[in-house]
């Protein structure tokens, strides 16, 4: 007990020791010592430099275009960078990113500008923990990742309410990589290889839009990292002449997270791999495969409690197949669906939702909704082929393998609500999966929606809420 004490009191002497600083755009050079308003540094790297861990370092209203630092052997500058500064603080004033800019800079001898000229937003140079908050960062260009903001190759550097806009980088991560980032915007940033937005992150609350990778590679809004309660919008897959894949992430692990709009060459939205639970996945556009997602060279999903509709592979001036998901390759491809709604999606050519163009068979879906999705090589529904396992599932026509499958009606509630209505055939027709404890909305699964007594799984993305008793009234409680 004594031990722990001595520990507390240690910690809680050094924030009360811990110093701030102050860094003002407005003043005219660095030869101010800081430690006030009226003293404050000119450039951030100035504030940063005097101050050491756990201090704070605060930034006004500005636009901070000055100031290069330099880690070690790495070949691009940086307009901040923070090198054993343990648990320090960059901290905007305002709490609008707008108001505070941090503004990297081009390599003008190189023509993609990721020269050893080049200047990146931020970076942090060693493992020690820091905290940024409250910017915007712009213009960021780096031959290294996370040309916008770079953390050193684990997750200890946290970014809070950023926006990451017109980065760019020549490797992994035009926009942030190695980090954490909460309630922030990666958008607009590029790559020539994987990952034009985000790299090895996690992520939470984080919008990920209009970043493109190219070049043949994939995983153009983000590469490998996992998300929660994110956004990947309108990502798309095009560099300097040559198309990408896996529109929006490439490898990467999702919860409660949308990707709509995205494109790419083969995976409207994902590419290789991936886990994804309570996703949606909606409007997204492969060129050739797979309309929400392809897998290659081993690559293998899981999508548990997710929603897919509207998408499509071709968009008809481009013809391709799989409109949710389609295999590339024989070498040990596999995909498993549980509980998860597909309707309404397009082939521009051939085959069908699901699809399967080699010998093997390695896509299973198990209490699934998988209805009404579209051939467009001749207008007819085409919800699957031979190489897809189905069991305890709402589908047409009848499945030659598996157990358990209906093909009546599912019985939405309405037009672009994938809800079961009360007496939908899909009720508690589900098989027991164990691990599935919730729906897409996070109600309990399972439920007794038929009134007989049992709690027993629905097919789909949603559960149904149970059946009122006789005479009686259901309240919802969100």
């Amino acid at each position: 007990m004594k031990s722990w004490i001595m520990v507390l009191s240690v910690a809680f002497a050094t924030l009360l020791n811990a110093d701030h600083f102050y860094v003002d755009a407005s003043r005219p050079d660095d030869s101010g010592d800081g430690t006030s308003w009226a003293t404050a540094k000119r450039t951030i790297q100035g504030g940063v430099d005097i101050a050491g861990g756990y201090d704070t370092v605060w930034v006004t209203n500005g636009v901070y275009n000055e100031g290069v630092s330099l880690i070690g052997s790495e070949t691009s500058s940086n307009r901040v960078s923070f090198v054993g500064k343990n648990e320090i603080k960059l901290l905007a004033v305002s709490s609008d990113p707008a108001d505070t800019v941090i503004v990297g800079a081009a390599d003008p001898d190189v023509s993609n500008g990721c020269g050893p000229k080049s200047i990146r937003g931020i970076r942090q140079g060693s493992y020690d923990k820091v905290t940024v908050s409250g910017f915007t960062i712009t213009n960021g260009y780096s031959s290294s990742s996370g040309a916008g903001i770079s953390g050193y190759h684990d997750t200890s550097f946290k970014v809070t309410n950023c926006v990451v806009t017109a980065c760019n980088s020549s490797v992994r991560g035009g926009g942030v990589a190695y980090l954490t980032i909460y309630d922030s915007t990666v958008q607009g940033c590029a790559t020539e290889t994987e990952a034009g937005g985000t790299y090895l992150v996690q992520a939470y609350n984080v919008l990920i839009a209009e970043n493109t990778a190219g070049n043949n590679k994939y995983g153009c809004g983000g590469f490998q990292g996992t998300y929660w309660n994110c956004v990947f919008s309108n990502n798309y897959g095009y560099a300097n002449g040559t198309l990408g894949s896996g529109g929006a992430l490439g490898r990467g692990i999702a919860y409660d997270t949308l990707f709509i709009g995205n494109k790419g060459k083969d995976g409207g939205a994902l590419f290789h791999s991936g886990e994804f639970y309570r996703c949606v996945f909606t409007n997204n556009i492969a060129y050739r495969s797979g309309g929400a997602a392809s897998t290659y060279d081993g690559g293998s999903f899981t999508f548990v409690n997710c929603l897919f509709v509207g998408n499509s592979a071709g968009d008809g001036d481009h013809s391709g197949s799989g409109s949710v998901l389609k295999f590339r390759d024989t070498n040990g491809d596999s995909a498993v669906f549980e509980n998860c709604t597909i309707v309404g999606n397009r082939a521009y050519n051939i085959g069908s939702a699901l699809y399967g163009d080699r010998a093997v068979t390695n896509i299973f879906a198990t209490n699934c909704i998988i209805y009404a999705n579209i051939d467009s090589s001749n207008g007819s529904t085409n919800n699957y082929n031979d190489k897809v396992v189905i069991s305890y599932s709402l589908t047409t026509p009848m499945p030659p393998t598996g157990e358990g499958n209906i093909t009546a009606a599912p019985k939405f509630v309405g037009d672009a609500n994938y809800h079961l209505k009360w007496g939908s055939p899909g009720i508690d027709q589900g098989m027991t999966i164990a691990s599935i404890t919730d729906d897409l909305d996070g109600n309990p699964r399972p439920v007794d929606g038929s009134g007989i007594g049992v709690a027993l799984y629905d097919m789909g993305c949603y559960e149904t809420v149970a059946l009122p008793p006789p005479g009686g009234t259901i309240i919802i409680v969100n």
